[in-house]
């Protein structure tokens, strides 16, 4: 199978269509005056190449999808920042959809081969599949 970058896992959060989508789609729904108080922070994300290894991105964000280190408190990733107060347990990380009963699994930014996704999962689990089944996103902003 070929992986072609920007399309999934290949590029990782950075050439992602996900990313583009909310850069040049959600952002500009944003009212301008919630805009104009928008921060860039710096973020790191796990991308991969074509051949399966992986490395680290640093990239300038205003908004995007929270990563799988913030989220599960990685100790790995010891130079990003972690959610604790807003995801500090599974129970925190259950999303539903507007209008929906039963919580939705939702993807992170965080790559996790060149054919795979890290997303959380209707218990508020982590876990790891392709990209190819639907998922929602939580989206965070910086102020």
């Amino acid at each position: 199978m070929q992986y072609v970058e920007g399309t999934g896992a290949v590029g990782g959060w950075g050439k992602s269509t996900l990313r583009k989508y909310l850069y040049n789609t959600i952002l500009s729904k944003f009212p301008e005056n919630v805009r104009a108080h928008l921060k860039t922070v710096l973020k790191n994300h796990t991308a991969c190449n074509t051949a399966g290894d992986s490395y680290t991105q640093t990239i300038e964000e205003m908004v995007c999808i929270p990563s799988y280190p913030e989220l599960f408190h990685d100790s790995s990733e010891t130079n990003q920042p972690r959610y604790k107060a807003l995801f500090p347990n599974n129970a925190s990380r259950i999303k539903k959809c507007v209008g929906e009963t039963n919580a939705s699994p939702w993807w992170t930014r965080e790559t996790y081969s060149n054919h795979a996704f890290r997303y959380v999962s209707t218990s508020g689990s982590g876990y790891t599949n392709s990209p190819n089944y639907s998922r929602g996103v939580s989206l965070c902003f910086f102020t």
